[in-house]
């Protein structure tokens, strides 16, 4: 059976091969119980049912990812991914890595629209975009489209943090994936995307509830994938660690965010072993809005309980920074 070699990938343009690194990011991953689609958001004009379409999509802001800053997203058709410029080489994002298409293909009805929109001010700004009933080509092309997924990617301005979010969905057969019994998600940090070389990538494998994210070879035959599709709510999260690696380092091993999920206090420990510049906690809703902010000056240890009670339920960021060093958990609040 031939399967088109096309991923729903966010492409980030730059023109750099780094093998043999390390993932810069730290991977979790949390079920919130929960999915929202995006409302108020602008639809992307894809001309009727798309399948590989050709869009351009502003971020609203520059990010830092892979050692490049941008602040578009372009897609193109025939790799079913977004471009930053024209360079052939880029770095990719896989919320889902499927051939996905318009439920409606074939037809004049649209069924599955692709959405975007901007949360929050600067610099606490949060960029989504939505895959809203996707289908499947592998179904889609022989006359079904019985299967369908939903799932968000966003981008955080100031913590560079990139989150998979994964809603409802039915997969009527294993059929629809190219390659395995789930999606492939994960990152790459350099491929080609005319002769379809790949450097370093790293993928989720194993549950899709309780994933490891692991580097894969270059060029691989086949990516690796997950062994289902995720459920409502999950969230894979990847924080970056390549910005002031070392100081970042000392802020992930000496600062313990706790408990998670949280229902009236959230305890926030300190125990770093160098004085930082000028410590900053701040909490930031699923809108980008700050909802909490301390000053924590040069404290090297302190226990700093932050009364959360009367925050609504849902899911929150914790971003502990000082310059330009900073780690960012998501928590819970129940």
């Amino acid at each position: 059976m031939f399967y088109k070699y096309i991923f729903s990938l966010l492409i980030l343009s730059s023109s750099f091969t780094l093998f043999g690194q390390e993932l810069p990011y730290t991977f979790q991953f949390v079920n919130v119980g929960e999915y929202q689609p995006l409302t108020n958001a602008t639809t992307v004009d894809t001309n009727g049912p798309w399948d590989d379409p050709v869009l351009e999509i502003p971020i609203g802001f520059e990010v830092a990812m892979f050692g490049e800053s941008f602040d578009t997203f372009y897609l193109n058709g025939y790799i079913g991914g977004f471009l930053m410029s024209s360079n052939t080489e880029s770095s990719m994002l896989a919320p889902y890595g499927e051939d996905l298409t318009d439920r409606g293909y074939g037809t004049e009805q649209s069924m599955s629209p692709i959405l975007y929109k901007v949360d929050g001010q600067a610099p606490g700004r949060i960029f989504k975009i939505e895959w809203q009933n996707a289908g499947f080509y592998n179904e889609v092309a022989f006359g079904s489209s019985e299967s369908y997924v939903n799932f968000q990617l966003w981008i955080y301005e100031t913590a560079g943090l990139i989150e998979y979010c994964y809603g409802p969905s039915n997969i009527a057969s294993n059929d629809v994936f190219g390659n395995g019994s789930g999606p492939s998600i994960g990152l790459l940090q350099s491929a080609n995307v005319q002769t379809f070389e790949i450097g370093n990538s790293w993928f989720l494998t194993g549950e899709s509830t309780d994933p490891v994210i692991s580097p894969s070879e270059a060029n691989p035959v086949t990516f690796p994938s997950l062994n289902q599709t995720p459920p409502v709510g999950q969230i894979y999260a990847f924080y970056p660690t390549n910005v002031s690696a070392v100081e970042s380092e000392e802020l992930a091993v000496g600062v313990q965010i706790y408990p998670n999920p949280v229902v009236n206090q959230l305890t926030l420990e300190l125990d770093l072993s160098a004085t930082p510049d000028q410590l900053e906690a701040r909490i930031f809703n699923t809108l980008g809005q700050q909802v909490y902010f301390q000053s924590l000056g040069q404290s090297t240890e302190s226990l700093l309980t932050v009364d959360v009670e009367q925050l609504p339920k849902g899911s929150y960021i914790v971003q502990v920074r000082d310059g330009q060093a900073q780690i960012s958990k998501r928590i819970i609040k129940q």
